[in-house]
């Protein structure tokens, strides 16, 4: 029998190769059928939860989630024209307005609490913009986080103002809890901690594999309004229109890049303005300050180690106390990038201008060698000039009496 198996086992022998193959074939096969199997079986899954999130989440009831958490954070109303949500890509919000609680009102607006006829605060769109999909590729892709054409409202009316009975509101819905002391402790003098351990973020996430895209997140056409009134009558109003602001960032890494912009709105003048009524005197409101412009300014920080500053602004027509000035040009342009080995900064440009009437520019650089700050170390090279009678053109119209030649 002994014999039998070994003779059985030689005979197989010359074959060994080929069945050790079908059997790496067959296993093989069988991997890649299970894994299939299992990336089929995830997706149909997770489309399924989505598909049962976006029937949950639709635009009725968001608007009700959202209602219902602003009555109960604030006591006001909140109202929502139409809403647009998508689990895959985010949501739209229109015509948005919050009517805040009457001062001394205890009661939300769900609970027939008075609100302001007036909207404190008031909004054309809410967007929210993301593709889902991209994640599936290793990036988180946000496309937009804009509320364009908000609208502040801030009034006093016989010294109250129309945001007073959210804070009534919030003092009593959520009355703050009684302090409790702790015993002192006493601070142990330690060894200072170098700069670079003081660093917002860990040098650690420059490496890590993620790609991150974030781009128009801010907000557009901002219009903020502040009027006091006393026995129905307007004795201070001031006004800020036209502002528009946005960031991004793009993370890749040590080739990441990080922007921001302020600037007026598309194809129109940020305006500012500032009008009052004299001490004592019922001839109405004077225009104290009344001002249009066009103006930007750009931050942009390139691979983490150059950072760009370019900011511009033209003047149309200023008017203040009878006088006024036109077409005023001011700019600011500056240029640095930190040097190798993270000790220190090196200030490439640094220029401003004003009206011609203060020119500055200046270049040098700042070390901190070993992140220690008492090694700190400045370098600077800077030019100065003034001409005194454009000084005083300028600050005339703000201030009277200022008069300056030179």
């Amino acid at each position: 029998m002994v014999q039998a198996t070994m003779a059985l086992r030689w005979w197989k022998r010359p074959f060994a190769f080929l069945f050790e193959k079908l059997g790496r074939v067959v296993s093989l096969r069988w991997i890649v059928r299970a894994t299939a199997v299992a990336v089929v079986v995830a997706v149909a899954l997770f489309l399924l939860v989505l598909g049962g999130l976006q029937l949950w989440l639709d635009d009725q009831r968001l608007m009700k989630v959202l209602k219902d958490s602003v009555a109960e954070q604030t006591g006001g109303r909140l109202e929502i024209r139409s809403a647009e949500v998508s689990v895959l890509s985010g949501l739209q919000l229109s015509g948005v307005e919050f009517h805040p609680p009457g001062s001394g009102d205890a009661s939300s607006a769900t609970n027939a609490g008075a609100t302001s006829a007036e909207p404190l605060l008031s909004i054309s769109e809410v967007k929210f913009r993301y593709s889902l999909l991209r994640v599936f590729l290793g990036q988180i892709d946000l496309s937009a986080a804009q509320i364009v054409d908000p609208k502040i409202a801030l009034r006093e009316v016989d010294g109250v103002w129309n945001f007073a009975g959210i804070l009534d509101w919030r003092a009593k819905k959520f009355p703050p809890s009684a302090p409790v002391e702790e015993p002192a402790k006493e601070k142990e003098a330690g060894p200072r901690k170098p700069l670079r351990d003081l660093l917002p973020i860990s040098p650690a996430l420059l490496y890590m594999p993620l790609r991150l895209s974030i781009r128009n997140v801010g907000l557009s056409n901002v219009e903020v309004s502040v009027r006091k009134i006393q026995a129905e009558q307007s004795i201070f109003e001031a006004e800020l229109t036209g502002i528009t602001a946005d960031l991004g960032l793009t993370w890749r890494g040590t080739r990441s890049n990080a922007w921001f912009t302020l600037r007026s709105a598309d194809g129109t003048k940020l305006r500012a303005r500032l009008a009052s009524q004299s001490k004592g005197s019922n001839a109405g409101l004077k225009t104290v300050l009344d001002t249009t412009m066009t103006s930007s300014l750009a931050v942009q920080f390139d691979d983490l180690r150059k950072l760009s500053i370019d900011g511009g602004m033209n003047i149309d027509a200023v008017e203040s106390n009878g006088r006024s000035l036109n077409d005023i040009d001011a700019v600011l342009r500056m240029r640095a990038s930190r040097n190798d080995g993270l000790d220190g900064i090196v200030v490439d440009e640094i220029h401003a201008n004003l009206a011609e009437a203060i020119v500055f520019d200046t270049k040098g650089s700042i070390d901190l060698p070993r992140g220690d700050l008492s090694l700190f170390r400045v370098a600077i090279d800077h030019r100065l000039s003034t001409r005194l009678t454009r000084i005083g053109e300028i600050a005339g119209v703000f201030l009277s009496g200022i008069e300056a030649n030179g």
